[in-house]
C-alpha cells in the first residue's frame, strides 16, 4: 500500500521565491535585520552627540541645551500639527486622534 502525502505540505510560491523561517520570504528577513542594525547605530550615535558638540565643536552647555530644546520643539510641533491635519482629513474626532502630542507626553510621564 502506498503512503499518502501529508495533509500540509510546504510548496513554493508561484513567483519562484523561496520561503525561509517562519514562512516569510528572504527579503523580509534581510530588511528586518537591516532595520535592526540601523536602529542600533542610531541609538549608539545619539549618546555621542552631546559629547561631540561640547568637546569637538566647543559648544557651551547652554548652547547644547538650546539646540536640544529647538529640536524637541520642532518635533513636538510637527507631531501636533500633523495630528490636527489628520483630524481635518478624516473629518471626525476619535479618541485615538485626540491631541497626539498630549498623549505622547502623558505616556512618557507615566512610563518614565
Amino acid at each position: 500500500m502506498a503512503r499518502s502525502q501529508p495533509a500540509v505540505e510546504r510548496q513554493r510560491p508561484s513567483s519562484g521565491r523561496t520561503i525561509s523561517q517562519g514562512g516569510f520570504p528572504r527579503n523580509i528577513w534581510v530588511l528586518g535585520w537591516v532595520s535592526l542594525l540601523n536602529d542600533s547605530a542610531t541609538e549608539m550615535s545619539y549618546w555621542l552627540l552631546p559629547q561631540f558638540l561640547v568637546s569637538v565643536l566647543r559648544a557651551s552647555p547652554m548652547a547644547f541645551g538650546f539646540i536640544e530644546g529647538a529640536a524637541e520643539t520642532a518635533a513636538s510641533l510637527s507631531f501636533e500639527i500633523l495630528g490636527h491635519l489628520r483630524l481635518l482629513r478624516d473629518g471626525g474626532l476619535r479618541f485615538s486622534s485626540i491631541s497626539p502630542f498630549c498623549r505622547r507626553k502623558a505616556d512618557s510621564a507615566v512610563f518614565a
